[in-house]
């Protein structure tokens, strides 16, 4: 089995407000990717959000608060670890500031992971790296020694030679939102997304 882990802890300090709580479409941003994961093969979603955040977690997904946002994503990258389930394979660690994230992009980078028993498999849209990233569960114990806000990237950085790069066709891995003028953006590309799937 594999997991999903959310990173969804940050103080949003360029956007002014929380970004958890942003609606999109009459929905909390933080929901869509939450939806996403739900949606894919993965078997249990876990979000990690900071203390005081007013957010209804959809059913099928499980809340970790991270007591200390401020220490980093590394930190909260390590709550998440903590919480996973023992038995997982591996885990797609996403942001929850992504989303038009879509199911088929986590369920491909799991088929990924089968068929090349890659460490770290990690999408890439018009060949920028993006999220989610898996990583197997062997390298749990050197992700939890992570510091700082960077997260996992300078852990891909220093280990290059483990990762497997996946081209996808969702430019939902590299699109965030992180200032206002994100929000009309992302807005614009979820109706867009939207209304090409009906």
């Amino acid at each position: 089995m594999f997991s999903g882990l959310i990173l969804a802890a940050g103080l949003s300090k360029r956007m002014g407000r929380p970004k958890q709580q942003i609606l999109l479409w009459g929905r909390p941003m933080l929901d869509y990717a939450v939806d996403a994961f739900l949606s894919s093969q993965v078997k249990e979603v876990l979000v990690v959000v900071r203390p005081g955040i007013q957010w209804r977690c959809p059913p099928g997904a499980r809340v970790v608060v991270n007591p200390r946002p401020s220490a980093g994503m590394s930190s909260t990258l390590r709550v998440g670890l903590k919480s996973l389930d023992p038995l997982t394979e591996g885990v797609l660690v996403g942001l929850g500031d992504k989303p038009a994230l879509q199911a088929s992009t986590i369920n491909t980078l799991i088929l990924a992971r089968r068929k090349s028993n890659a460490s770290v498999v990690v999408p890439t849209f018009h060949e920028s790296r993006g999220n989610p990233v898996l990583f197997d569960r062997t390298l749990f114990p050197l992700l939890q020694k992570l510091r700082g806000d960077q997260g996992a990237r300078g852990f891909l950085q220093k280990n290059a030679s483990m990762v497997l790069e996946v081209a996808v066709d969702d430019p939902g891995v590299t699109l965030d939102v992180n200032v206002p003028a994100d929000v009309r953006k992302m807005s614009r590309l979820l109706a867009r997304l939207s209304s090409e799937r009906v």
